[in-house]
């Protein structure tokens, strides 16, 4: 089974901390990417600055 690849937007560091411990009961393998906001979310998705090395992920979530 591949990666799967999920980008997580979300602002708030405890529920960052609740997503990647509820990740870790998943028996598939995860990688998990976070942004704290819509414009870091765009930039990733557009691979723009920063992000030009990021990974299309499979999933993305806003929470």
């Amino acid at each position: 089974m591949n990666t799967l690849q999920i980008l997580l937007v979300e602002d708030n560091p405890g529920d960052i901390r609740l997503t990647k411990e509820a990740l870790k009961q998943y028996e598939a393998k995860t990688t998990l990417q976070v942004v704290t906001d819509g414009e870091q979310a765009l930039r990733y998705l557009n691979k723009e600055g920063e992000f030009n090395q990021a990974t299309t992920p499979i999933y993305c979530f806003l929470i």
